[in-house]
């Protein structure tokens, strides 16, 4: 996961749990993260998953229970 240019990063989780697939699946392809960046936005990866989030909106997804536990290296990009 790759953070876009001239943003600060607010915080990054490592998820550790999905109510939808095993440990084994979350980490398939790199560690299952989730991060969030000032302007709203950021980026969720699991499994064989990458995606971009706008955390102003939910569109068609599909929902799920993810925990996580907060990385304490976030730092700005």
């Amino acid at each position: 996961m790759s953070a876009a240019r001239n943003c600060r990063l607010i915080v990054r989780w490592r998820i550790v749990e999905a109510d939808l697939c095993g440990r084994d699946y979350l980490d398939l392809v790199e560690p299952a993260t989730i991060t969030i960046r000032a302007n709203g936005r950021g980026e969720i990866a699991f499994g064989a998953m990458q995606a971009g989030l706008d955390l102003f909106a939910y569109y068609n997804g599909d929902e799920a229970i993810l925990k996580a536990k907060h990385e304490t290296s976030s730092t700005a990009c």
